[in-house]
């Protein structure tokens, strides 16, 4: 990970609905390094007893009202001086 910062409201706002934004910026990648367990490897080995595991999720994201991943994508202005203009 190169950074990871948390966003919250300035101003209070209607809309977007949402409280929290997080941003993780990754390096590309073909220059991550690679992971020693797969994800599922690393859940099993974390939580010996799955049944756990599901319930503590299902826990955690009934708290969660809206959820968005979302990809962003930097524009150099000086070679796109219109963001309307396919790139």
């Amino acid at each position: 990970m190169i950074s990871e910062i948390v966003y919250t409201r300035a101003v209070h706002e209607v809309s977007p609905a949402w409280d929290f934004a997080i941003v993780i910026v990754a390096p590309p990648e073909e220059k991550r390094s690679k992971a020693e367990l797969t994800r599922s490897q690393l859940i099993r080995k974390r939580f010996p007893n799955i049944d756990d595991y599901v319930k503590g999720e299902k826990e955690r994201w009934s708290l969660m009202l809206e959820h968005w991943d979302e990809r962003r994508v930097a524009i150099d202005i000086d070679k796109h001086r219109s963001l309307y203009v396919p790139f």
